[in-house]
């Protein structure tokens, strides 16, 4: 769990007394301001906002409410006077704001500053990182609650307002990656239609929805295709789904039907669908026994996965003790063989220090971890802030498949590196203990993080996942997947060449002679979802690692 609490912070030079509301205690971190905290730990976002209103007209100024919650989202509110007068919602990317010329009188924004919050507001999604800079850019303690007051945490953060108002307000100068060579990848196969329905991509089953001879369009009819991951893999079409959709369900104006095996996370359900993307259930669990056998591919024509197949976002699932696995700070989540069909599950355990644990120890944990996962161990990145110090470490953690620590590397930040930036988890490359994390070369044993020039700034934030793969020879590669691109590090995280695709990359998978096979699909329909484009269908290529 994040960080989370209430306060308000109340523009007061003059002193003016005022009763601050039940279970809530005036404390002086600033000069001409005063913070008004809870005095337990339970949040109360309705009864702050009331004491806000009611402390404004008190001393018929400016009092400032933020409920702050999980390092995840936050609600500002500024009141003037004893009347709310703007608002500013951030929640897990979500922007919501309204009376913002208010919200930047109420925070004391000059011209500049003011430049620099807009700018903030439309282009950060972190709750934790916004609130940071507003409290550079205001001078106001927004980020405070009791408990930091009394161990006297009073700063957030070391940044200056100058700091900000020139990160935010100074176009940056735009950095050319040269990409390294450009290398074709291999069409191998075309199929035609738009992908859906029933589509278990881990068990390599693409159906397609397509025209029918007259050239009409059967919503329940989709020819369902098997990846045959032989030599030269192909598409392979095992069988004919076909529902009668209008006697199933009684919604109109019907797209088409989605089957979703049973999962950890949701049951088994056939449904449909209409052209603004309402949903009709048609069966659940148990209910969708007649359904099953018309649906998946008949047993004669199973074929199991020889290579594992991912999904553009995907980590790569290694060999655990209890088979293939992946891991985050909860839990694991397995793929294991039941028949003819991998069938996910999870278990639910932590990794130890917890964030939790190391609050404790004065550590704030640091938005999301990262973990890669080979057959020896498990690293797991993550980063600190020492709660005193107000100074931010990246943290690598090495457990075995045992939950069990084995060792640590902790060292300072101190260059550009941006840990909320990173998306697409990170690779440990043994031989040179390396990792890789959203562009970055972090050396644990230099205790050094470099970024890596070659890679555009654009592209950072598009990367999806990356992969530690093998070459022909056996050298480690790092493959980084994006929306239409995949770019190959050598085992010094180089960049060694890229390959562009027209479509959207949706699935891919790597052979042991050093092969990556790519799935890319382009669903496009013709408004209103009467009919779809002539290019729609998915691709199978071959790219050399």
């Amino acid at each position: 769990m994040g960080t989370t609490f209430c306060n308000i912070n109340v523009f007061n030079p003059k002193g003016i007394e005022y009763k601050p509301g039940k279970n809530l205690t005036i404390v002086k971190a600033s000069k001409e301001w005063d913070t008004i905290v809870q005095e337990d730990d339970i949040p109360e976002p309705m009864a702050i906002k009331k004491a806000a209103k009611a402390v404004s007209a008190a001393v018929e100024g400016t009092a400032i409410s933020l409920c702050y919650l999980d390092d995840s989202a936050f609600e500002l509110t500024v009141f003037e006077a004893g009347a709310k007068k703007g608002e500013y919602l951030l929640d897990n990317g979500f922007c919501k704001k309204s009376g913002l010329p208010n919200i930047i009188n109420g925070l004391g924004l000059d011209d500049k500053a003011a430049k620099a919050f807009k700018k903030i507001i439309t282009t950060e999604a972190d709750a934790r990182k916004v609130i940071e800079l507003l409290c550079a850019l205001s001078e106001i303690p927004l980020f405070l609650d009791k408990r930091m007051f009394d161990e006297g945490v009073l700063k957030v953060t070391e940044l200056t307002g100058n700091a900000v108002i020139k990160q935010y307000t100074t176009a940056p100068k735009a950095k050319k990656g040269a990409l390294g060579d450009k290398k074709e990848a291999q069409l191998l196969q075309e199929v035609s239609g738009v992908l859906g329905g029933f589509y278990d991509y881990e068990n390599g089953i693409f159906s397609m929805m397509r025209h029918e001879d007259d050239g009409t369009l059967d919503r329940g009819h989709l020819h369902c295709y098997q990846l045959i991951q032989e030599q030269e893999p192909r598409f392979e079409k095992s069988h004919d789904i076909r529902l009668d959709l209008e006697s199933l369900s009684t919604m109109k104006n019907i797209k088409g039907f989605v089957y979703h095996r049973q999962t950890p996370f949701y049951p088994e359900t056939l449904s449909v669908y209409d052209d603004i993307d309402s949903i009709g259930y048609i069966a659940q669990g148990d209910a969708c026994d007649s359904y099953r056998n018309r649906i998946l591919v008949p047993v004669d024509k199973r074929v199991f996965p020889k290579y594992q197949i991912q999904l553009q976002c995907d980590d790569l699932k290694v060999e655990g003790p209890e088979g293939l696995v992946t891991y985050s700070q909860c839990e694991a989540k397995y793929l294991v063989r039941e028949g003819d069909y991998y069938k996910p599950l999870r278990k639910e355990r932590e990794f130890e220090p917890t964030p939790d644990q190391l609050h404790d120890m004065g550590y704030d944990c640091r938005k999301l971890d990262h973990f890669y996962a080979d057959s020896e161990e498990i690293v797991r990145i993550m980063m600190v802030t020492d709660i005193k110090e107000a100074q931010s470490y990246l943290r690598v953690d090495y457990f075995g498949h045992d939950y069990v620590l084995k060792r640590t590397e902790q060292f300072p930040i101190k260059s550009s590196f941006d840990f909320e930036s990173i998306w697409g988890g990170c690779v440990y490359i043994r031989e040179k203990n390396l990792i890789f994390a959203g562009g970055y070369s972090i050396d644990p044993g230099k205790k050094k993080i470099s970024e890596i020039s070659e890679l555009p700034a654009k592209l950072k934030q598009k990367l999806y996942a990356c992969h530690l793969c093998r070459n022909k020879a056996g050298k480690a590669m790092v493959a980084v997947i994006m929306d239409k691109m995949i770019c190959i590090l050598n085992d010094n995280l180089k960049l060694q060449y890229h390959a562009k695709f027209k479509e959207s990359i949706e699935n891919y998978y790597f052979d042991e002679s050093g092969n990556l096979f790519v799935v890319t699909c382009k669903r496009g329909w013709k408004m209103p979802y009467d009919d779809y484009r002539e290019d729609s269908g998915i691709k199978l290529y071959k790219l050399e690692i």
